[in-house]
């Protein structure tokens, strides 16, 4: 699990209740999931984790983020425009959005936030 002043990513093996230790730790929504290579594969949210364990009859303490996280994830470029984000974000509705290299490679976060300051 790693972890910046921005955004959190984990490991898809990680345990769902590790994962759900983490955001209430560090009062997060959301954890961005990475391969080997920090390729991005999804992110699981609190409101992911809450819906799986009130859903599910399995016992969430043996569950990974892999079986809870969302992989219909949208994203930014590599090289993205200030208008292509800023219209990402609004057509979306999104506070954060990944930005990915070629390789799908997780190179940074961006927030809303950044884009409504003057």
């Amino acid at each position: 699990m790693a972890m910046n002043e921005r955004y959190m990513k984990c490991s898809p093996e990680l345990p769902l209740q590790e994962a759900a230790k983490l955001l209430l730790g560090v009062g997060r929504r959301n954890i961005i999931i990475v391969d080997n290579y920090s390729r991005m594969l999804g992110t699981v949210s609190v409101s992911d984790i809450l819906r799986f364990v009130v859903t599910d009859d399995l016992d969430w303490r043996y569950v990974h983020v892999r079986e809870v996280m969302t992989t219909d994830f949208i994203s930014l470029p590599e090289g993205h425009s200030k208008e292509q984000a800023i219209k990402v974000f609004f057509e979306k509705k999104l506070d954060y959005l990944p930005v990915l290299g070629k390789k799908g490679e997780l190179l940074g976060v961006e927030f809303v936030h950044e884009y409504l300051s003057v």
